[in-house]
């Protein structure tokens, strides 16, 4: 899984900065709490009295998150990138403008999008490397794995390739003694995850699933900002000094394909 594990950053890290330093004024607090992803106030089965030690307040940090439940952690991730990612207008997906900074306020959602996209997948990293203890890390890796397989079942492919990048961060990817405490069955499923996200073939599995998929869903941005990018370079904007509208239809193409997701909302209960 390892030549996975390398495509799947490199693809990322081309386009979002996987594991790069995001910005003080992003809005997006990397902290491990689920807060700073999840700006709703969530319950669990935990209670503090005031006469609590200081070790004792620490370990119910460290647990509090395998306490939520993963598949509610998943929804509400996936109703605040479906949110984000419906901020996208058509006219933010002409002329590159996500990859200039200089023009970075010309496509606020898109912006948006990669800032969120960033902070999650530092956020499941940090979330794991949190904990002193070998088996809580390997608790953790767990739980990021349940989310995220259950992330891939509600079509929310943004955060789950997040998710997938996080898991696969190289301070991650050193834990090998915490991994051989992962389950067997749970170590499958982030494999196969893996290989649906993997950049092979321009992202085939992931086209391929997207394809089939039902709508609500939440495309993984950076492959559509990669074909227009490959539309947008390498084809001419006039051939023989006239308008070239076969460049404009691949375009069109392009952004009709996100549009459709966009007008498709969550119902999640």
């Amino acid at each position: 899984s390892s030549a996975t594990c390398s495509s799947v950053d490199n693809s990322n890290s081309a386009i979002f900065g996987v594991g790069s330093a995001l910005s003080n004024n992003s809005g997006l607090i990397m902290s491990s709490s689920v807060s700073s992803i999840v700006p709703i106030t969530m319950t669990t089965t935990t209670t503090a009295t005031t006469t609590t030690t200081t070790t004792t307040t620490t370990d119910q940090r460290n647990k509090s998150i395998e306490l939520i439940d993963a598949l509610i952690l998943a929804k509400y991730l996936t109703m605040i990138e479906f949110d984000i990612f419906a901020m996208i207008e058509p006219s933010e997906l002409l002329n590159q403008c996500w990859s200039k900074p200089e023009v970075h306020h010309l496509v606020p959602g898109i912006m948006a999008m990669i800032n969120r996209f960033n902070a999650l997948g530092a956020w499941v990293s940090n979330c794991i490397l949190e904990p002193n203890r070998v088996r809580q890390r390997a608790s953790r890796i767990e739980f990021m794995i349940k989310v995220a397989e259950n992330l891939r079942d509600l079509n929310n492919y943004a955060s789950l390739m997040a998710f997938v990048s996080g898991l696969n961060h190289s301070a991650i990817s050193r834990l090998k003694f915490t991994k051989t405490l992962v389950s067997k069955r749970t170590q499958a499923v982030l494999i196969s995850l893996e290989k649906l996200m993997n950049a092979e073939g321009s992202f085939k599995q992931y086209r391929e699933s997207l394809r089939h998929a039902n709508p609500p869903c939440v495309p993984y941005i950076g492959v559509a900002l990669k074909d227009l990018t490959f539309i947008e370079d390498g084809n001419p904007d006039k051939i023989d000094g006239m308008i070239n509208f076969s460049k404009c239809k691949l375009l069109n193409d392009a952004i009709s394909g996100l549009q459709q997701y966009q007008n498709k909302p969550y119902q999640l209960t």
